[in-house]
């Protein structure tokens, strides 16, 4: 159930027909969040929903008769090294989220909107990624390990990090067609020391300013 409630808001979203901007997963590991992850990312790609059995059944149902395949930007924390280009074949190099993000989305146009704050390795802010989001038209963000991503960064790299997240939700509250789906850890314990729990509450707090925060499984389901 929580899949398929999950799976129903992206279609809304990216079909510009309401739907959540954000969605925050968030339970123990082996809780459902990379599977619900990676059906949120076939939705997003398929251009056509006929091939996805029981996809294409519940866009009917939510009266959504147009479809076309979104924008994907995939962030995995855990397989990212700090101090390498996130890009790593046929691509700018690019060290910073939003970097990454805005050229998966919009290309070199994108890139170059946010490329002063790339260069300086600073929150470029949500208004600038307002700009980023509409350049590229119904995009799908996936979010996963970003807290142990982010407890290897320095105090500064950590804060712009931190920061750029909440700016990010922002936008994407404030853009039609765009879906931000993170996950997060479920307790301080996943965190993975000091660092790491300092970004779990920090971003529990960013993801509950605008998220609907889905079980993508009950233990039993998983």
């Amino acid at each position: 159930e929580g899949l398929k409630r999950v799976l129903g808001s992206t279609l809304q979203r990216l079909a510009r027909k309401g739907g959540d901007p954000v969605i925050g997963l968030q339970t123990s590991f082996g809780g459902g969040k990379t599977h619900t992850m990676l059906a949120a990312f076939h939705v997003a790609s398929s251009g056509d929903l006929r091939m996805l059995p029981g996809v294409f059944e519940l866009a009917e149902k939510l009266g959504i008769s147009t479809w076309s395949a979104a924008k994907v930007a995939v962030f995995v924390g855990t397989s990212k090294g700090t101090d390498v280009s996130l890009v790593l074949n046929n691509g700018p190099k690019v060290r910073t989220l939003w970097g990454y993000i805005a050229w998966r989305l919009a290309g070199d146009a994108g890139l170059a909107l946010v490329a002063e704050a790339e260069a300086a390795g600073t929150n470029p802010g949500s208004e600038l990624m307002v700009e980023v989001l509409r350049l590229a038209g119904p995009s799908l963000i996936l979010l996963d390990e970003v807290v142990a991503y982010a407890r290897q960064l320095s105090d500064d790299r950590f804060e712009a990090l931190l920061s750029f997240v909440q700016s990010l939700t922002e936008a994407a509250k404030m853009v039609p067609g765009t879906l931000v789906i993170g996950s997060l850890p479920e307790s301080l314990a996943e965190a993975g020391g000091p660092k790491g729990e300092q970004a779990l509450l920090r971003l529990e707090k960013v993801f509950g300013r605008v998220q609907s925060p889905w079980l993508p499984a009950a233990g039993d389901e998983t």
